[in-house]
């Protein structure tokens, strides 16, 4: 309810013309921090989708590469 109806179309619009790579998922029936539990907002279930996505990215994108 915090982000008027232009942010994800404009912002979905500047990251394909600038050829990034990204996922953008809306999580319905949350609110901004729903990440954190120790905050209000929070949505186990939510949550734990979100984290285990980005852990799996920073797995994949940040992890160094094995050397031979």
């Amino acid at each position: 309810p915090w982000v008027p109806d232009n942010v994800i179309p404009d912002l979905t619009r500047a990251l394909d013309a600038a050829g990034v790579a990204y996922e953008c998922e809306i999580h319905p029936d949350t609110e901004h921090g729903f990440c954190f539990p120790q905050r209000p907002a929070y949505v186990k279930d939510r949550a734990e989708v979100a984290w285990d996505k980005m852990m799996r990215m920073y797995e994949r994108r940040l992890k160094p590469a094995s050397r031979s």
